[in-house]
């Protein structure tokens, strides 16, 4: 996969996100926009919701099961940053 295909998966990811926040709440679909850590649109449930929604679209897609938090350094919350940071990460994960 490349990044801009990891790229859509976190969109479509986002869509699941925004599905369950209200209509004046939703989270734009921005390579650069900040989701978590410091002034992130995401509370860490949705957070979560996020990564899970990620994890089981990259089985859907790809045939392979990602796990994005899986304690190495390479996966902490700068990972989780911004969509396109999300996007690097699931491309490494894939490509190692």
């Amino acid at each position: 996969m490349d990044a801009q295909g990891a790229l859509d998966v976190v969109f479509q990811a986002l869509d699941v996100v925004n599905g369950l926040r209200s209509a004046d709440d939703q989270i734009p679909k921005q390579s650069d926009l900040r989701l978590a850590g410091s002034q992130g649109r995401l509370d860490s449930l949705s957070l979560v919701t996020l990564v899970v929604a990620i994890e089981r679209r990259i089985g859907e897609v790809s045939g392979r099961e990602l796990t994005l938090l899986d304690g190495d350094a390479e996966s902490g919350l700068d990972a989780l940053r911004t969509p396109a940071s999300i996007a690097d990460l699931i491309v490494r994960k894939l490509n190692s």
